[in-house]
Order: C-alpha cells, then sequence, then structure tokens
C-alpha cells in the first residue's frame, strides 16, 4: 500500500549470546546530503543515554549490485523522457542498533510516563546543546521507552530525587529513535536537499504546518520545533489511551480532537489543522477530550500550552526544555496513580496489540480504512 517513502522496517533480534538488536530496514533517498549513517555515527560518539546506538550499517546487495529503485523499476519506466523528475532513486540499506525499545503507550503508571517524557526532553536538550543534531520529525512512532539499569546524570535535587524514584521503581526511560530526517545544525546550508522532509503531520509544529499549507517559505526548523512535536505527542496519549496500551471506546476516535490531525487529504486539510491548532492555544479546546486516566494531567497540560502560547509572541519568551522539564517535573512529584474504577469510569477499553503503536488509530479514524502516517517534503 505504499507508494512512495521509506518502507521502514524494524526487526528484533537475538544474537548467540542473548544481546538483543534492532535491525532497521529502510530505503533512503539517494540526494540527501547528510545521511542516517552520518548523524548515529555522530550519536555514537558522544555515548548519550537515550539515543540508539550503531553497530553496524550496510547497503543490500543484489547479486553483487547495491539494490536501489533503479534496479527494481520496470525496464519501459526507465526509458521514459522524465524519468528523472518523474522518480527519486531510494537505496536499500539496513542497521544494526541498540537498545531495543517498546512502545511509549505501554508504561506501568502516570508516573513513569511522565518521567519518560521528562528523559526524552532531556535526551532532546543534549542532542541539541551537545550533538548539534535538530531530529525534525518527532512523533508518537519516534519516541518510545526501554530498560536501562545505568543512572543518568542528575544536577538538580529534584532531578536526584526522581532518578531514586525511577531506580526502586525500576521506570523504564526515554528513548528517542529515527534520525533520517535529523538536520546537522553546524552544516553551512544554503538550500534543502532531495528527499528530506519536515515532519509528521498530526505531530508537526505550527510554523511547519503554515509553511507546509503555503508550499514555501523560510521558517528554519528549530528545537522549539521539536519540543512543540513532543507536547503534540503528550497530548495525543492523554486523548487516545483509557491507560497503560489500551485504547479509549467510549466514544469513536472520530468524535475527538485527534480526527483533524490525522485525516489530511489536502492542502485544505492541512490549513484547517493549523487553523484549530492555533485556536487551542488559547481555548484548550482539547483538554474536553482527555480520558478519566489523565484527568490530573490537564493542568500541567494546560501549563505547557501556556508557555507553548508565549513562546509564538515575538515579544514572548522561547519554548525552551527547562520550562517543560519544570512542569513535567512538579506533575511527576504530584500525581497519584488512579484506581482502576475511576480510571475506566465511562471509558471503555479496547486492547492494542504490540505493533506500530498508531496503526489501529489510525485505521479507526480513516473509517476502518488502512492508512499510513503522512509525511510531507
Amino acid at each position: 500500500q505504499l507508494i512512495r517513502g521509506r518502507a521502514t522496517l524494524c526487526l528484533h533480534v537475538r544474537n548467540s549470546h542473548g544481546e538483543d538488536f534492532v535491525i532497521k530496514d529502510c530505503w533512503t533517498h539517494q540526494g540527501r546530503k547528510v545521511t542516517e549513517e552520518q548523524v548515529l555515527q555522530k550519536l555514537k560518539e558522544h555515548g548519550i543515554n537515550g539515543l540508539p546506538i550503531l553497530k553496524e550499517a550496510w547497503t543490500v546487495q543484489i547479486d553483487g549490485e547495491d539494490d536501489t529503485t533503479d534496479l527494481r523499476r520496470p525496464p519501459f519506466l526507465k526509458s521514459s523522457d522524465n524519468y528523472g523528475a518523474m522518480c527519486e532513486t531510494r537505496v536499500h540499506r539496513r542497521y544494526l542498533l541498540q537498545p531495543l525499545g517498546s512502545p511509549i503507550t505501554e508504561f506501568s503508571c502516570l508516573q513513569e510516563f511522565l518521567s519518560i517524557f521528562i528523559d526524552l526532553v532531556h535526551v532532546h536538550e543534549l542532542l541539541v546543546n551537545t550533538c548539534r543534531i535538530l531530529h525534525r520529525d518527532v512523533s508518537l512512532n519516534n519516541a518510545l521507552k526501554y530498560r536501562c539499569i545505568i543512572p543518568w546524570r542528575a544536577v538538580t535535587e529534584g532531578e536526584k530525587k526522581r532518578e531514586r524514584i525511577i531506580a526502586n521503581r525500576c521506570f523504564h526511560r526515554g528513548l528517542l529513535i529515527d534520525f533520517d530526517y535529523a538536520l546537522l545544525m553546524d552544516l553551512e546550508r544554503t538550500e534543502v536537499s532531495p528527499g528530506e522532509r519536515t515532519g509528521t503531520i498530526p505531530f508537526m509544529a505550527i510554523d511547519m504546518l503554515i509553511q507546509y499549507a503555503n508550499g514555501s517559505g523560510n521558517v528554519a526548523p528549530s528545537a522549539a520545533h521539536d519540543l512543540e512535536s513532543l507536547i503534540y505527542v503528550f497530548i495525543w496519549i492523554c486523548v487516545v489511551y483509557s491507560r497503560l496500551g489500551q485504547v479509549r471506546s467510549d466514544i469513536s476516535l472520530q468524535q475527538t480532537c485527534v480526527k483533524g490531525w490525522t485525516c489530511i487529504k489536502t492542502l485544505q486539510d492541512v490549513e484547517t489543522l493549523c487553523n484549530a491548532r492555533t485556536g487551542e492555544l488559547t481555548t484548550k479546546f482539547f483538554l474536553n477530550y482527555f480520558t478519566p486516566y489523565f484527568e490530573q494531567l490537564k493542568g500541567p497540560t494546560s501549563a505547557l500550552y501556556d508557555i507553548l502560547h508565549a513562546s509564538c509572541d515575538p515579544n514572548g519568551s522561547p519554548l525552551t526544555h527547562e520550562a517543560i522539564k519544570k512542569i513535567l517535573l512538579e506533575a511527576f512529584f504530584t500525581v497519584k496513580e488512579p484506581a482502576s474504577e475511576d480510571a475506566n469510569k465511562n471509558t471503555g477499553i479496547k486492547r492494542v496489540e504490540k505493533r506500530r503503536v498508531d496503526m489501529h488509530v489510525m485505521e479507526d479514524l480513516n473509517g476502518g480504512r488502512k492508512s499510513r502516517r503522512r509525511r510531507v517534503d
């Protein structure tokens, strides 16, 4: 069903010593100036917790030749006069990675949920300030959780206290993956190279949506855009999920605010989403759709939107990692786990298999039709 894209497939493998790995199989655009392998190699140099570690990388071979889309296309298509303009060339690549992650929606409790998001903000901060890399595609499937027995660096008393709770309760840590569209911030650039993208529409920042809807623009991607996307991932889970790995079924997802996030078919749909997202900076209408399990997170989410709204004002404070971590850390220490009867009140439950975590949700939002995540050039 995939006509154009990377056709990414991630496989869990284990060697003879019992070590777990991930093989990422994908088709990367040949025109990329900076490849995912180069970005992963740079990440490896810094050795930061919460980021993938590249073990091996290779191009798939067929009869001694690199496997590309050109190799697989029929001769009549390649003989076309406008073949180059009509068909992009992609190379079949594989990466062997650690650690093994699992869906972020399979948190064990509210406190672990908040802790994972604090980790993701912290990891992104190091990614930007230490590695000088912008992710540019923060989305539900690119934010995972994983087991990590190594304590993370903590500076403040609040961070140290959280680390002790994580160790005592064996909480998972946040893991940010998929750097195919990442940008090296110190690389001088005069144009966007072929095959580069700006995000996954349901989680795109308002500035990026405006630029996409207009078909052009000069808004440079920034760390704040990634952080804004992470806030939308947070909201998505609070609206769609009843609790641990369970999609709500009390109402159709088409009746919630996330319908407009995913049912994008035209530029007009993008403009509609952009306008709705801009309006919600003040109305915070999406809070009405939080499931009972996440009721306690309405206050922190409202606070996140306050600083997001302020950052949209040219004279306002920018959206920063510290501001987001402060809100989430305060919620981490005050949240109480709801009783089962309270969490499930007026909220049906639909169990989700351990697959791509938004697959079933996307099908529901599209009236039972299978759908794939939309990316944009």
